[in-house]
């Protein structure tokens, strides 16, 4: 007989699954351009092309793995995780891409114009990878930020307390997040740069197979990072995120603490003083020091809100605001 709280945890992966569903297909029906707005034309293929990067670098774990695989029922939360995470990511993408451009043309917001407006092959691709580059800087910041505030930690270190490192904990990311990441990277984005409107499957359509690799290049070097593989670039590991690199990110060694933020371009840790190298064949455990894994969706999605209660709870007894 299934215990009430695990047919809970069931039943709740199975509403938000559905959900998703629900949403992209609505999406998919809807007849008004604005529908493929930037930030909304990702969501009828973000996830699709995240399961197929899923499954694939889920197959290489399997066959180069850096440490012992995970266990299948933590291996299954993760996914719960994620698919709660996808539903509350189509309603940030929403929000960003409906109000977030009104609001930037109705203020005129964007001080440095970096647009190319460039048509074709190379101005396509020149705008995504400039996107790219701005983009994996300001997440550098919101990023450390995450792990600096004590209050942002609560939201970030469900990511952070998977004890097995692998694929899935790409999608392993906290409902509350995408929000967060909207307001503290996004927002912030939009103030300072104009950049080109990139519609990813536009630009499938006119550029083919190439142009829909660099549309999703950073979904691909997300799950690539995450994945429980032998690879590590070396010497040349300054340059561009690894799995080998990103696992320092996620030790429980004091040593490697804050360390790694990046997920594309390593030259901003190098730059900001937070890179550390990997020694050959250094693949450290991962978890939390002195957290306990979560081992329910129920558990994962209300973890942050504990956190804010106790340090709510804390500060009312006359301890200090956290940062």
């Amino acid at each position: 007989m299934i215990k009430r709280a695990r047919f809970l945890d069931i039943a709740t992966t199975a509403l938000v699954g559905a959900g998703i569903i629900a949403v992209a297909w609505v999406l998919g029906e809807f007849p008004s351009e604005a529908i493929r707005r930037p930030g909304v034309s990702e969501l009828s293929y973000g996830l699709p092309v995240f399961l197929l990067l899923f499954v694939l670098f889920s197959g290489l774990e399997r066959i180069i793995p850096a440490v012992p695989h995970k266990p299948l029922e933590a291996w299954l939360l993760n996914l719960r995780i994620g698919f709660l995470y996808t539903l509350a990511g189509i309603a940030s993408g929403l929000l960003y891409a409906f109000v977030l451009p009104n609001l930037s043309q109705r203020f005129n917001l964007g001080l440095i114009d970096l647009r190319l407006h460039g048509a074709g092959l190379m101005g396509l691709i020149g705008a995504q990878l400039l996107g790219i580059v701005i983009g994996d800087f300001f997440f550098y910041w919101f990023h450390r930020l995450e792990h600096k505030s004590a209050i942002l930690w609560q939201e970030h270190k469900v990511h952070h307390m998977d004890e097995h490192v692998n694929a899935g904990t790409a999608l392993r990311v906290h409902w509350i997040t995408p929000f967060v990441q909207t307001l503290l990277q996004a927002v912030p984005m939009m103030i300072l740069f104009k950049l080109d409107d990139v519609d990813p499957i536009k630009q499938a359509k006119l550029l083919g197979v190439l142009g829909f690799l660099v549309a999703i290049i950073p979904q691909a070097l997300n799950v690539f990072i995450h994945s429980n593989i032998k690879i590590g670039f070396g010497r040349l590991g300054f340059i561009l995120g690894s799995p080998q690199l990103h696992r320092i990110h996620h030790s429980r060694l004091p040593e490697h603490r804050d360390r790694n933020f990046a997920t594309t371009f390593m030259l901003w840790d190098v730059l900001f003083g937070t890179y550390c190298p990997a020694r050959a064949g250094e693949f450290p455990p991962t978890g939390v020091q002195d957290e306990t894994e979560v081992r329910s969706l129920g558990e994962a999605a209300l973890l942050p809100l504990r956190g804010w209660l106790r340090m709510f709870r804390d500060w009312r007894r006359g301890g200090s605001v956290p940062a």
